[in-house]
């Protein structure tokens, strides 16, 4: 997975991509830093990005969104603002909104 992030973008990579992560491998943060890093690269990009990719990244977030970090979180929802889909976008947003990230602490809750 590490290495079809780090590759040019096509629609295969999206479907290999998705396909691994459906597969719900305890993968190791860096695998995960770079996922993200590989979504966050088409903050710029001029083009719509096509539904494979969205579907990636929706399966990303429901997957890993308990694994992603409090930043890595806030820039995929702000990359779901510049890159939108009519459809998946908000269940994007929602996924990511609905988790706890993986740098928050648990806080037990006392009772007195």
């Amino acid at each position: 997975m590490l290495k079809i992030a780090e590759m040019e973008y096509s629609g295969a990579n999206s479907i290999f991509l998705r396909l691994l992560l459906d597969k719900k491998y305890a993968l190791p943060y860096r695998v995960l830093d770079a996922l993200v890093f590989h979504f966050l690269g088409f903050r710029t990009e001029k083009r719509q990005l096509p539904v494979l990719w969205h579907q990636c990244l929706l399966t990303l977030a429901q997957r890993y969104k308990a694994d992603l970090a409090t930043d890595q979180k806030e820039a995929l929802l702000e990359l779901l603002r510049l890159q939108p889909h009519p459809q998946l976008s908000p269940e994007i947003r929602r996924e990511l909104q609905s988790a706890v990230p993986r740098d928050v602490e648990d806080v037990p809750v006392t009772m007195e």
